[in-house]
């Protein structure tokens, strides 16, 4: 009977740990700026920095359809370290030696509206900024585009028309 108890046990464990799992991976594991920009370089991941604010009416809209798309919320936690940031409510930042305050650092990468989503390589170095709202799929083929390093031999509008011929093919 004592075994009984302990297989079923064994089994109820395995279940909540598995239901966990699936629940975990609806989500985008976010991580504060400070830890993703020191462990950048340890785990071969870039870094996607989401510069919003509270007020923003379309970083709402990002984050509802976006940033809970399944697609994007599997790539992004596969290839990515995901950084939320609010540079009106944000601690300091150490970057490439130097501390910034929130708004010093989203001044640094030129954030002039939100949302607007930063590209940092796997060496910490800014790669780009895309001003405004991203719909999932134009963002997948973003994230794939510097998820998959395609930006170091073609455009992104090189990139998307190889990409089409593909698909069409």
């Amino acid at each position: 009977m004592k075994n009984l108890t302990l297989i079923i046990a064994a089994f109820v464990c395995l279940f909540v740990v598995a239901v966990q799992a699936q629940e975990d991976a609806t989500e985008i594991e976010w991580v504060d700026i400070n830890t993703a920009l020191e462990n950048v370089g340890e785990n071969e991941k870039k870094i996607v920095i989401d510069f919003y604010t509270d007020w923003c009416g379309w970083c709402k809209v990002m984050d509802r359809k976006t940033y809970s798309d399944s697609s994007i919320v599997a790539y992004i936690n596969e290839h990515y370290l995901a950084v939320k940031f609010n540079p009106e409510k944000g601690d300091s930042v150490v970057y490439d030696g130097e501390t910034y305050s929130a708004r010093q650092f989203a001044a640094a990468w030129q954030v002039r509206g939100y949302p607007a989503t930063g590209f940092v390589s796997e060496n910490a170095e800014a790669l780009v900024l895309l001003p405004g709202y991203q719909g999932p799929d134009e963002f997948l083929r973003i994230l794939q585009y510097f998820g998959g390093d395609h930006h170091l031999t073609s455009t992104f509008e090189e990139y998307v028309a190889g990409e089409n011929s593909t698909v069409e093919e």
